[in-house]
């Protein structure tokens, strides 16, 4: 498993999670509130045909595994923190896990995140993790 630094994005991992981004947005969930979820989408729907870069996907894969434990469909990895965070919340609206699951798709296809587990030689040990994703996500 190697380690990025990719413009400061310290990555020790392949979860969605196990990154400084991902970490710092989880932060800002418990602090700020549930607005972040969609926002998070939003901004990959609107950078998707330009280009999406490696935190912005880092931002929608931490709220799409948030989305899918919304749904009763926790990641293994999903931060405790997280989980109970989760716990007595309202499942996510079709709007929201449709929102997840497109995110989800663009950042498969074509990312600075895709390129750079693809550059580290990860991808093949990070596709069936996203594709896990879109599972739980419907």
């Amino acid at each position: 498993m190697g380690v990025h630094k990719e413009e400061g994005m310290g990555t020790w991992g392949l979860g969605s999670f196990e990154n400084d981004v991902a970490q710092d947005w989880a932060a800002d969930l418990l602090d700020i509130g549930e607005e972040l979820i969609p926002e998070a989408f939003d901004r990959v729907k609107e950078f998707q045909d330009d280009y999406l870069e490696a935190e912005l996907c880092s931002f929608a894969l931490a709220a799409a595994e948030v989305v899918a434990a919304l749904n009763g469909k926790p990641g293994s990895d999903l931060p405790q923190e997280i989980s109970n965070w989760v716990q007595g919340r309202p499942a996510p609206t079709a709007e929201l896990l449709a929102s997840a699951r497109n995110a989800v798709s663009a950042i498969t296809r074509d990312s600075e995140l895709r390129e750079n587990f693809t550059d580290s030689g990860e991808l093949e040990e990070w596709e069936p993790r996203i594709a896990d994703l879109s599972r739980r996500l419907g």
